[in-house]
């Protein structure tokens, strides 16, 4: 197997670490290199990776494949998948993003993971939005990614570094997490508009109205439930704060309470002892 070698640039780093966050993957087969290998429904999007893979140095290799098939969601789909060539560079990559299966976890040789030096800019974000992200639509629209095939601990670092760009960030008993609806259109700024190559493909995802003011009697959705319990809990922390400041103060008191008690817990047993000799 022959080994090609890339310069891989801060903005190329970026990119493959968005795609990475999403439905990107690398893959290693052998100890001296690692390809790009990545799956989506929509043709035209791989095609429109290859191009930015190949501004960066990375070429395609081969065609895109198509692969038809069925699961239990669906009984017929058909995908593409899109392989890039073998790169030493890769490598550094593929130990950073995966570890090594456990046995518990048969049938797969390794396991992606979140680097801890993980940085969330703007052009990853929207690599990773485009993989992974949805723009939800009911009564008010709010942002969905696909975060389940992380693991709980890993999900929480993700939305710590979101709230580091002043994002207000939920997550749901799935693992997916959410960009509330009032920081949607933040979110959508910070990464900028969608590559108009693939518009056609995933515009929709940028199709951001603004929050309307809801009538009384109108249904909230969950993710104005969310915002309210988010308010409400940060309305009563500074409260709970307090009474636990206050606890703290009279824990001493009750201690010594409690120690004297015990210290004449002996003379009041005398006491009733001698009460029942003379009766």
């Amino acid at each position: 197997m022959r080994s090609n070698h890339v310069d891989l640039s801060s903005t190329a780093l970026q990119f493959l670490t968005g795609e990475l966050l999403g439905d990107g993957c690398l893959h290693r087969p052998s100890r001296l290199s690692a390809r790009y290998v990545h799956g989506s429904k929509h043709k035209a999007y791989l095609q429109w990776l290859s191009t930015s893979l190949s501004s960066f140095g990375i070429r395609q290799i081969g065609k895109i494949q198509q692969i038809v098939g069925s699961n239990h969601v669906v009984k017929a789909y058909t995908s593409y998948l899109y392989t890039s060539a073998h790169y030493v560079e890769l490598l550094p990559l593929w130990r950073k993003w995966y570890r090594r299966a456990t046995e518990e976890e048969k049938g797969r040789r390794s396991i992606k993971i979140v680097p801890k030096d993980l940085k969330l800019t703007s052009l990853t974000c929207r690599q990773w939005y485009l993989g992974d992200g949805c723009l939800v639509k009911d009564s008010s629209d709010y942002i969905k990614m696909a975060t389940c095939g992380f693991t709980d601990p890993e999900v929480s670092f993700l939305i710590e570094k979101l709230k580091e760009l002043d994002l207000r960030v939920t997550r749901y008993k799935s693992k997916d997490l959410s960009i509330l609806t009032r920081s949607t259109k933040a979110f959508l700024d910070y990464i900028g508009p969608c590559p108009t190559q693939i518009e056609g493909v995933y515009g929709y995802k940028w199709d951001y109205r603004a929050r309307r003011k809801y009538r009384r009697k109108e249904a909230k959705s969950m993710s104005d439930w969310e915002e309210m319990i988010d308010d409400l809990g940060k309305a009563v922390k500074p409260i709970i704060d307090k009474i636990k400041a206050q606890g703290k103060a009279v824990k001493p008191i009750i201690d010594q309470i409690k120690a004297l008690h015990k210290a004449i817990q002996p003379l009041i047993d005398q006491i009733g002892e001698a009460g029942e000799d003379q009766e």
